[in-house]
């Protein structure tokens, strides 16, 4: 019998041995695989989506004296953000019909609708494509193709704000991502 409990307290040690090597195995492949090496990001040419260029407004109504307000307006245009700033007479509104090219080597497309701030309650801005968005690519270094954009900003009514120009910040904010 004393033969017996060797072998079975040998088997015992030997089964517990091979379970701690296959847990030190496992734990040993598991860990995170180290890289050396070098690796590069694109550069700043490689991604140039951005508005071409300062666009002429259209005023509704045209001139100022008919509801006895006074148009100004500004308008910034940096990367993809649009900063319009303009003093509106009630019932009045401006229009901007601003362009979008891809001039880098990426591809580029319009993610989801462009971000407006700057709202009132008495100043409501829209942003609505001339055309359905499309993807904007380059091919040998040319732009094929042009986003186009609508951006309207307008006063409420007389009824709503009587004889007072109200002065708008919008800021429009366009996010293209790089395309697949």
């Amino acid at each position: 019998m004393n033969k017996s409990k060797k072998r079975k307290n040998l088997l015992i040690i030997i089964v517990l041995l091979a379970i701690v090597a296959i847990a030190v195995g496992y734990a040993t492949m598991a860990q995170t695989l180290i890289l050396n090496g070098t690796a590069s990001t694109l550069s700043l040419e490689d991604w140039d989506v951005h508005f071409v260029t300062d666009p002429t407004p259209t005023m509704a109504p045209t001139t100022a004296e008919e509801h006895d307000g006074v148009f100004e307006q500004s308008i910034n245009l940096q990367n993809l953000t649009g900063e319009f700033s303009v003093v509106l007479a009630p019932g009045a509104s401006i229009e901007y019909e601003i362009k979008v090219v891809n001039d880098g080597r990426l591809h580029a497309i319009l993610n989801g609708d462009p971000k407006v701030e700057g709202e009132t309650e008495h100043i409501k801005c829209t942003v609505t494509p001339v055309e359905e968005p499309i993807e904007l690519y380059t091919e040998g270094g040319n732009v094929s193709g042009t986003d186009k954009f609508k951006v309207k900003i307008d006063c409420l009514d007389m009824n709503e704000l009587p004889n007072k120009a109200e002065e708008a910040k919008i800021k429009v904010t366009f996010d293209y991502t790089q395309a697949h």
